[in-house]
């Protein structure tokens, strides 16, 4: 059986974001992530209690985007500080207000 992937971010990194390059990757999906695919075909599906509504790639390009700066964590990080499963980011995209 193959193993998860575990890239770990560095702890010691210069700057407060964590370059992309450097980002943290958890996934259990054992050969990694999927080859790409056309973006084209990309659908988010968001439901609320008015109904469903599915949004592609090509309008959310249209949409206000907006910059915001986080910090993700797996959430299955006990050890953060000897894995390094957290890091900081500057993300741009649509507010999820915005889609529903």
């Amino acid at each position: 059986a193959r193993k998860p992937i575990n890239l770990a971010a560095a702890m010691d990194a210069p700057e407060v974001c964590t370059p992309p390059t450097d980002f943290f990757v958890r996934t259990e999906l054992p050969d990694g992530f999927p080859p790409e695919a056309a973006a084209d075909n990309w659908l988010i599906r968001v439901s609320d209690r008015l109904g469903d509504r599915q949004v592609g790639v090509s309008e959310l390009q249209h949409m206000h985007q907006s910059d915001a700066t986080s910090v993700m964590e797996c959430s299955g990080n006990g050890l953060a500080f000897a894995f390094g499963l957290l890091s900081c980011g500057q993300w741009r995209g649509v507010p999820i207000d915005q889609v529903a």
